[in-house]
């Protein structure tokens, strides 16, 4: 037993409780076979699954109420690495189960009870920490149980092969379907990240492009870079689109709005300013607000759009250094809002 258990204590350590773990065991049960790296013996590998049904099952219980204050099987399997040992007592009588176990708490001894899998035997099964071994040992020689019969230790598949038909049948199915619910629910995690991963990936390589074009047309004559107040001249936002005040173009109670692509701008981190670029031989179509929102598209040359725009240190060639630009999904939706309210 004790090769077995050294076997086990192995790779528990480093094999993961989930459905696609049962199934390898399952798989391996028929033969020695290799298993987190490390080949075990036929003996060892049903031990492991019997392990894995009792992890499962231990799953599928509340989280409240155990019996005479015990610990999970979870919590066992953290104390020892998965490298627990399994101890049979002999009495199945509630009264005496409970002053026996007091003596546990007295001492210290954490303990996990098994599902008892033969009712009616006169016997339940706990699982423990090999370390306290010895003291479970003195315990016993201050508790005599009423059937003089002496706790001792067992391996899994006695405790499995000693259980009844019909409660094996139940054992077996509880474990299963939990063991089919931690895989569902830990295949769901896994896709969920892989979105997360494939969606920051994509927005990584869009914020290396948007700073490698903002670094580009920074150095192109034939473009004018243009600065944007957020918090004056930011009126909101469509689909893909922002829409700005057009700064000195106010005109008997209207004024001209100009619309940037959000691949077009470029916002810093603080939300207070924006960047643009027009090109200087090209048009651009801007809106007339009147009274009313009454609005009237007008063409007009960038550069004459750009002379409405003053000259001025920009941020962004101080942050393009710390790759601080950020997309329209990047945006503090909170500064916006305050933005918004103040209009």
């Amino acid at each position: 037993m004790s090769d077995i258990n050294a076997d086990l204590s192995e790779v528990i350590q480093v094999l993961r409780f989930s459905g696609e773990a049962l199934k390898d065991v399952a798989l391996l049960i028929k033969g020695a076979g290799e298993l987190a790296g490390k080949t075990i013996s036929k003996s060892a590998l049903k031990a492991l699954q019997i392990r894995m049904k009792l992890h499962f099952w231990d799953l599928s219980l509340p989280g409240i109420n155990r019996p005479y204050n015990s610990v999970s099987i979870g919590t066992m399997e953290k104390i020892t690495g998965g490298n627990y040992r399994i101890i049979d007592i002999p009495s199945e009588d509630e009264k005496e189960l409970e002053d026996f176990f007091k003596i546990f708490k007295k001492h210290r001894v954490p303990f996990a009870v098994l599902p008892d899998l033969n009712h009616g035997d006169n016997h339940i099964q706990i699982a423990v920490n090999p370390q306290d071994i010895d003291k479970i040992n003195d315990i016993c020689e201050i508790y005599k149980f009423n059937s003089l019969q002496k706790i001792s230790e067992i391996t899994e598949e006695e405790y499995y092969d000693n259980a009844s038909i019909e409660e094996k049948e139940k054992f077996d199915k509880t474990s299963s379907l939990m063991a089919e619910k931690v895989e569902q629910e830990t295949s769901k995690k896994k896709e969920k990240s892989e979105n997360i991963d494939i969606e920051k990936d994509i927005n990584d390589l869009k914020t290396a492009s948007k700073i490698e074009k903002y670094k580009i047309l920074s150095n192109n004559n034939d473009y004018e870079k243009i600065s944007l107040d957020m918090e004056k001249l930011y009126q909101s936002e469509g689909k893909n689109i922002f829409y700005f005040k057009v700064p000195g173009s106010y005109d008997e109670g209207s004024f001209l709005m100009m619309a940037v692509k959000n691949e077009d701008i470029y916002i810093s981190k603080d939300n207070k300013t924006a960047t643009t670029f027009l090109h200087k031989d090209s048009t651009s179509a801007v809106q007339r607000i009147s009274k009313g929102n009454t609005k009237k598209t007008e063409i007009i040359s960038n550069k004459d759009l750009c002379n409405y725009f003053s000259p001025g240190w920009n941020k962004f060639d101080k942050e393009i250094s710390n790759n601080s630009i950020k997309s329209k999904d990047k945006i503090n939706k909170n500064n916006i809002s305050k933005i918004k309210n103040r209009k």
